[in-house]
């Protein structure tokens, strides 16, 4: 066997204009044929390396040739010139992948594998620097003499079975093309490899990946970790071995991927902080890099991964999702706060694809122009990436002229830091929950976030009341126990000091909150309303239902005693009457003909500020809504207290046939900034699947095309001009005159149908959920506390008892609503398991201001610090007796230990 000349022939004039931009099986073509001329068997039969041309201008001379063509391009070549090749003794080849490429030539001797990979990845490596140096506007500058000297030498002693010979040359030949690229590049070019992991790629693949020796990035859950390690031993410890040698780094963060950013941030955290538990229990470390496959990036998670310890994030995610790209690969990515974390914000090339790698001299170009980290990545399941990907890492292990393979956690490290801070908005990120719901067939993919939030609400109460019985007992309930908040009222009422007299009954009305607030109460029924005076600021009757409101100071409590007479009746108009609801904030008019608010007056403001009607969205071309037909409109309660005006009736098509029965419910109370909305629908014919186009909503209205649109995020007020919007907490709408807020409380999806005009999602395709529960709030300070408040259980108690010993008590005390509890915990003595010894607390700035804020107790504080979410101590906090000085910013999460007097601060841990 012998050639006079190796070639290739290129669909291009030019290498400036090669085809990078091909894909699929002409991308692996077109690699294949630069490839494989650069056989052993053939470089050796040659002496000299390969050479390309242009595929319309084929060389004449074909004696002796061997020719390399995409099999895509054989149509292209003159008429009869493969005729003719094969006639004058030319070699032809037409390979379509790297396996045919490496094939060798017919008689020639077989060549150690491992051998002509290493050339495959040579000539694979010559072809990116001389595109590389021209993506780089720059001139390529090698010894073509020493270069084609050393790689003809490594092709003889290929042939001979020097492998080490062989490799000795090859290396030679590297360490030129580094050189050359040194000339225009001469800093670190970085390589990311992420594999992704699933239940399905746990076994025999993901130990054949770890086997292949090159650094790895593992994007996983904890849950996946804990079956490989049940269910694959050899497998758990050859990753176990890899992450010793540093070949391997595990990226994740949570248990499972959850959809963080429409839960409540107390069950983000949660699923956060029990993630890195659980890494912690199998790897003995915990994830210092976050990263997911599925969407659910947010502006809220910063502050969460930095006080987890994270070192960086992975600003992608790997589904239908939206995310921003930051502008530069690796970025430093500031939350709704001042939380500041590194990232990298590039979303990888999929290494399945061959078109990733003929396309890599323009993606390393581009990063080495944009980013100050020239960074290229990677992802691939285990085991299931391109063949050029391992001839990339064959590159690799001889030289870094392409890059080096780095493990993510080194990245974050050891790289440059970022000089620029990118602050992404709310609209920037996008979730496709909903359509993957409805695609999966998931049941209840709206209501399933409705008893998130309230689930949460009743769980914050919960632990409110049940730390402040076990601080004031001394001794803590069993760690397991998670009380709900009736039972742990009932705990904490028998806690509460007692005095001498007859026993009568008593109400007991508790405010978790840390801030004093009026809470609403739907008295018993066989109870004497109490006498309006301090605290009680209103009470009355109606249709034989009692209401009251009483002022609730901060995380306490009052006692209320039934009056002797029934209250005196005033001259107060009731808050429903005919079919209009009014306090000395709003006035509500329902509609007679569609049962929906039909005009929402704020005596701060002329004119209708709000209107609102149920509606199904019907599938097809425009905006097809069904009409809301009232049957019947009813004042159901009109006391001065309360007033209730509920209608039903039907929503009907063009052609007047019904889709659904509704029942709203809309109520007022006195001295009340919020109209309450209960919703109920029935005889529901179902949407159809496209859930953003068919559904049934709760439509509002407003007069204001101009009005500005807010959104709660993880309770931060961020602006939106999204047409679809995720708000579970509230939705704004800013008149430049007033505020009104929609208070979605756990409703999650909500689509601006028209620049005045949003839908708020209440039933799709698999939804069972009939009822809901909405309010509008008027100039509402702080609409995310009020959403709280709204879903907090009511925390009122009826007791046949001896006088109290108080009638009013505190415990806790932060003063003003933008700073809301959401978290209560005892500190046990841990060598004694019961004894309390102080309390954790977490607190959320809703309200966007940094400051201090003192937190007052109920005893004397001895120590205070703040910790991070794994509690470990960040800093010292100023303590005066009973008052802890808490310092804010914006929207942040903040944690803290506190020990009481008599306590060694020294044990505080």
């Amino acid at each position: 066997m012998k050639f006079s000349e190796l070639t290739v022939l290129l669909p291009c004039h030019g290498l400036e204009d090669f085809p990078v931009y091909l894909e699929g099986a002409e991308a692996d073509a077109v690699l294949a044929a630069w490839c494989a001329p650069w056989h052993p068997a053939l470089v050796a039969a040659a002496q000299r390396v390969p050479v390309w041309h242009r595929i319309d201008i084929p060389p004449g001379s074909l004696a002796e040739m061997f020719l390399a063509v995409p099999p895509f391009c054989t149509d292209r070549l003159p008429s009869g010139y493969l005729t003719r090749a094969e006639q004058e003794g030319a070699l032809v080849v037409t390979p379509a992948n790297l396996h045919e490429a490496s094939a060798t030539p017919a008689g020639a001797a077989e060549i150690d594998p491992e051998a002509v990979a290493d050339f495959m990845a040579l000539g694979f490596c010559r072809l990116q620097m001389e595109l590389l140096t021209r993506q780089m506007r720059y001139a390529i500058s090698i010894d073509e003499t020493f270069f084609q000297n050393e790689t003809v030498a490594a092709a003889q002693a290929a042939v001979a079975g020097d492998t080490a010979g062989a490799r000795e040359h090859l290396e030679q030949c590297f360490e030129v093309l580094y050189d050359s690229r040194k000339h225009f590049y001469p800093v670190d070019v970085h390589l990311i490899a992420v594999t992704l992991l699933a239940e399905t790629t746990l076994g025999a693949s993901l130990a054949a990946e770890l086997a292949a020796g090159t650094p790895t990035n593992l994007l996983t859950t904890s849950s996946l970790l804990e079956k490989l390690s049940a269910e694959h031993a050899d497998t758990w410890q050859a990753l176990l071995r890899t992450i010793d040698d540093g070949n391997a780094c595990v990226l994740g963060g949570e248990v499972a991927e959850r959809e963080s950013p429409l839960l409540p941030v107390e069950r983000a955290l949660a699923s956060l902080v029990d993630g890195a538990k659980q890494y912690e229990t199998l790897l003995g470390r915990p994830p210092v890099v976050y990263g997911r496959r599925r969407a659910g990036l947010w502006p809220a998670l910063p502050q969460l991964l930095t006080k987890l310890g994270s070192q960086g994030a992975l600003h992608f995610t790997l589904d239908d999702g939206r995310f921003p790209l930051g502008p530069q690969c690796k970025t430093r990515w500031e939350g709704v706060e001042t939380s500041v974390l590194d990232i990298f914000a590039r979303v990888p090339c999929d290494a399945t694809k061959p078109e990733s790698y003929l396309a890599l001299s323009r993606t390393m170009s581009d990063s080495m122009d944009s980013d100050h980290v020239a960074t290229v990545a990677f992802a691939h399941w285990p085991s299931a990436a391109s063949p050029w990907h391992d001839l990339l890492r064959r590159v690799s292990r001889f030289c870094p002229v392409l890059g080096k393979f780095m493990l993510l956690d080194d990245y974050f490290l050891h790289t440059d830091m970022p000089g620029r801070l990118s602050k992404f908005e709310a609209d920037d990120y996008r979730v496709p929950y909903l359509k993957q719901a409805i695609i999966r067939r998931q049941s209840d993919p709206i209501s399933t976030f409705q008893r998130e939030h309230r689930q949460q609400a009743e769980q914050t109460a919960a632990s409110a009341l049940a730390t402040t019985a076990d601080l004031i007992a001394g001794s803590a309930s069993p760690a397991d126990a998670q009380p709900t908040p009736a039972e742990a009222l009932e705990r904490l009422a028998a806690l509460l000091p007692r005095g001498s007299g007859a026993e009568a009954p008593r109400v007991l009305v508790f405010n978790s909150a840390n801030y004093a607030r009026r809470i609403e109460i739907a008295w018993p029924p066989d109870v004497e309303l109490p006498a309006v005076e301090k605290p009680v600021v209103a009470a009355g009757t109606s249709e034989g239902r009692k209401f009251a409101v009483a002022e609730v100071p901060s995380l306490g409590f009052v006692w209320l005693a039934p009056g002797t007479t029934q209250p005196a009746k005033k001259r107060e108009q009731p808050l429903a009457a005919d079919n209009v609801l009014g306090n000395e904030f709003m006035e509500v008019r329902i509609s007679r003909s569609t049962g929906g608010i039909q005009a929402l007056y704020n005596y701060a403001q002329r004119g209708n500020q709000l209107s609102q009607q149920l509606a199904a969205r019907l599938p097809g071309g425009g905006d097809q809504y069904t009409t809301m037909k009232a049957d019947r409109v009813e004042v159901t309660a009109a006391s001065t207290v309360y007033g209730e005006i509920v209608s039903s009736g039907a929503l009907v098509d063009a052609g007047g046939e019904p889709l659904a029965r509704f029942r709203q419910t809309t109520s007022l109370w006195a001295g009340s900034r919020v109209v309450h909305l209960d919703l109920e629908l029935s005889d529901v014919e179902e949407p159809r699947a496209d859930p953003w186009n068919s559904y049934y909503a709760a439509r509002f209205a407003w007069p204001d095309e101009m009005a500005e649109l807010w959104r709660g995020v993880s309770s931060a007020r961020q602006r939106t001009r999204a047409g679809r919007i995720e708000a579970p907490e509230f939705v704004d709408i800013d008149t430049g005159g007033g505020t009104l807020s929609i208070l979605t409380l756990g409703l999650p999806y909500h689509r601006r149908s028209d620049p005045r005009m949003l839908d708020s999602l209440l039933v799709v395709r698999g939804e069972s959920e009939r009822r809901f529960r909405m309010a509008i709030g008027v100039d509402l300070p702080h609409p995310a506390a009020t959403a709280t408040e709204l879903l907090t259980p009511p925390l009122v108690r009826l007791e046949t008892t001896a006088p109290p010993a108080a009638a009013s008590g505190w415990f806790f005390h932060t003063g003003g609503t933008n700073i809301v509890a959401t978290h209560w915990a005892p500190i046990v003595d841990e060598a004694d398991g019961t004894r309390v010894r102080g309390f954790r607390a977490r607190f959320l700035e809703v309200g966007g201001r940094a400051g201090r804020v003192p937190l007052r107790t109920f005893r004397r504080v001895s120590a205070a610090r703040q910790v991070n979410f794994l509690g470990e101590p960040i800093l010292q906090l100023s303590v005066d007796d009973e008052r802890i000085m808490l310092d804010f910013g914006p929207h942040e999460l903040l944690e803290i230990e506190a020990l009481w007097v008599g306590e060694a601060a020294d044990s505080q841990d």
